[in-house]
């Protein structure tokens, strides 16, 4: 976001809405380098799958903590795009295993656009999921 070069500006805007015109251009607005030359935190690899289907088995990460929240199960399409079938790995805050049906923990779907799934690591066999706030 233009202007939002600190971390306090950037807090000023949690929990506001960004609204972008659909028809704008954003040539060279996203580099495959961070500005200041260092490396990503991790590699993009959406180019190295062929299918959403090869996902299967791949743990899901959080970009905002790097904590592993979940594995990915399967694949539903909606029609229009691939969903991540997403099994829960983790405990619930309050202890809670949050098991289910079955003693299996409960599942959940992500649309798997570049918007929510930023990142893509065949190497390490992970997603890293974008923290959207009720998605999971």
């Amino acid at each position: 976001i233009k202007d939002v070069d600190s971390l306090d500006t950037a807090r000023e805007l949690v929990g506001g809405s960004i609204f972008v015109d659909a028809l704008e251009e954003f040539v060279g607005e996203f580099d495959d380098e961070a500005d200041d030359g260092s490396e990503s935190l991790w590699p993009e690899m959406w180019d190295k799958i062929e299918s959403a289907s090869e996902l299967i088995g791949y743990y899901t990460v959080l970009a905002s903590t790097q904590e592993v929240i979940g594995q990915i199960e399967g694949i539903e399409s909606n029609g229009i795009q691939d969903l991540l079938v997403i099994r829960y790995v983790k405990e619930d805050e309050d202890g809670d295993d949050g098991e289910g049906t079955n003693g299996k923990k409960p599942t959940f779907l992500v649309p798997f656009v570049e918007a929510l799934v930023p990142v893509v690591d065949t190497e390490e066999k992970m997603v890293v999921l974008a923290e959207i706030e009720g998605l999971y």
